[in-house]
């Protein structure tokens, strides 16, 4: 029998909402997906802007439309690259695999500044999404979550591919609404016994579908 689902991720909350089966299979199963050449192409780039901003690497091609900004970022004290994140199920911080972890969050780019303000930062390969948007939402809650004393939360989603970067900015006085907002969203993720396949436009690309593993009907 598989383990019950105990902590959560914006990843894990977005496989379940465009499937729950194939959120179960993937997470609680833990059966293994083959990586993408995407999905390599990503984390490669994220450990170079990683490196660059922590002084470590140099300015890559792949950094050179936001060549001005992470140059910026890097001269500053305190700047932390691809930062885990811990949360219990009271929104307070533990560590990335406690075993009362409850949320993860990793921040590519997080910055602390002495006006109690905060910059969350996220690099973006391909193409943009709508679904971003609550990306960025969860991640300055989480921000406000990992240092209390932040009133206001600046995201940024640089879109390495095309330059164009999206901002928007959260204040402590949301926190509340957000966590409320976030506790009723992922509540079916953990309450669900059934995870029924929900059939939509990815089941074609799917490990788990009638025409791969032939884990579920569709597809």
């Amino acid at each position: 029998m598989a383990a019950p689902l105990t902590a959560w991720s914006y990843s894990r909350a977005a496989d379940y909402a465009q499937c729950p089966l194939r959120f179960k299979l993937k997470h609680i199963d833990k059966i293994q997906e083959p990586p993408s050449a995407a999905m390599a192409r990503g984390r490669d780039i994220h450990k170079e802007a990683e490196l660059f901003v922590l002084g470590k690497g140099p300015l890559t091609d792949s950094l050179k439309k936001f060549e001005d900004l992470v140059t910026e970022l890097a001269a500053f004290p305190g700047v932390a690259a691809e930062l885990k994140a811990g949360f219990t199920r009271h929104w307070k911080k533990t560590g990335y695999f406690a075993k009362d972890v409850w949320l993860r969050a990793v921040f590519d780019i997080f910055l602390p500044y002495a006006d109690d303000t905060a910059l969350v930062a996220d690099f973006k390969t391909g193409k943009r999404y709508a679904s971003n948007d609550e990306q960025v939402e969860l991640f300055a809650l989480a921000a406000m979550c990992f240092a209390p004393n932040v009133k206001t939360v600046e995201t940024r989603l640089w879109y390495l591919d095309t330059g164009e970067e999206e901002i928007a900015e959260f204040d402590a006085t949301q926190r509340d609404a957000l966590i409320s907002k976030w506790e009723a969203k992922v509540a079916p993720m953990f309450n669900d016994s059934v995870f029924a396949p929900r059939p939509n436009d990815k089941c074609r690309f799917c490990h788990f579908s009638k025409s791969r593993l032939n884990l579920c009907k569709f597809g």
